[in-house]
């Protein structure tokens, strides 16, 4: 009887072999994604109350809540170039709310804000 050769035996156990489950890689920036649309969700919680008789109290609770979203969405570097563009989104968001006309800007505030719908439009 002829022996088997090596290559039909691996073929042959291969063959047999349990499939194996393919899982696809979790997203890198899962986590800052998540703290980018939780700040979205925290910016518009808090401009909702803008021009409402809302108490001191309402305020603090949406305010922490936006604070605390941002604190996340900062201290997480971002790794792909969606991660990167959710956190140019909350930088803009954040930033809308105190930025001057574009035209009575500085050349560096202009230049970032540049940067940033730039990065934006990439999207």
């Amino acid at each position: 009887m002829p022996a088997l050769s090596r290559r039909l035996a691996l073929a042959a156990a291969g063959a047999f072999a349990a499939p194996v489950a393919v899982v696809a890689a979790p997203n890198p920036d899962a986590v800052l994604l998540a703290a980018c649309a939780e700040h979205r969700e925290a910016f518009v919680a808090c401009r909702v109350l803008d021009g409402t008789s809302a108490t001191d109290a309402e305020w603090a609770i949406r305010q922490k809540r936006e604070d605390d979203a941002l604190t996340r969405v900062q201290a997480l570097p971002a790794l792909t170039l969606a991660g990167l563009q959710a956190k140019a989104q909350s930088v803009t968001m954040f930033l809308h709310l105190m930025q001057e006309p574009y035209d009575q800007q500085d050349w560096g505030e202009q230049l970032a804000g540049d940067v940033i719908r730039d990065l934006l439009r990439l999207a």
